[in-house]
């Protein structure tokens, strides 16, 4: 089918006999990444059942998606500063926010954010993800590690602008 529409067979499509000019998507490209929690107290290693990632970039946008869950947090405690890395170095900007997304599932949370939502977001100039969870109250918060479970999973997927 590819062959069969002139689309070349790399990363990167090839339409035969079409000429776009300036418009041509001259940035695409698929891959993987394999994301990790980055924790800001404590010590020991983050041991991961699953640690997967795929993203997609069309341009000037990458889509990621992303898959983790925990079967050791060690003797981590504090903020979880986010996933860490981003196949693509997000857009530096006054903005200050390149793009976001939404955790699509989670597990083994001890707090109210297992109810309330688990917000993604990347900032400029960024590899990481920032990782925010709403409380009882509704009130963004950072995520805490010790909110996981030992056995804790998460994913989703985001946005953001390169």
């Amino acid at each position: 089918l590819r062959n069969s529409l002139g689309i070349g067979t790399g990363d990167t499509p090839v339409f035969t006999g079409v000429n776009l000019g300036d418009d041509a998507l001259n940035d695409y490209k698929v891959g993987s990444w394999t994301p990790a929690l980055n924790v800001l107290g404590g010590s020991g290693t983050i041991q991961y059942g699953v640690q997967d990632g795929t993203y997609t970039r069309i341009g000037n946008q990458v889509f990621l998606r992303f898959d983790l869950s925990l079967t050791s947090i060690a003797s981590r405690t504090g903020a979880i500063e986010g996933l860490t890395g981003l196949p693509i170095t997000s857009v530096s900007s006054p903005v200050m926010v390149a793009g976001g997304g939404a955790a699509s599932h989670w597990s083994g949370f001890s707090t109210a954010a297992s109810g309330e939502g688990i917000h993604l977001w990347v900032e400029d100039g960024a590899t990481t993800m920032k990782v925010y969870s709403n409380d009882s109250d509704s009130t963004l918060s950072e995520t805490l590690i010790t909110e996981f479970s030992a056995d804790g999973r998460l994913w989703g997927s985001i946005a953001y602008e390169v």
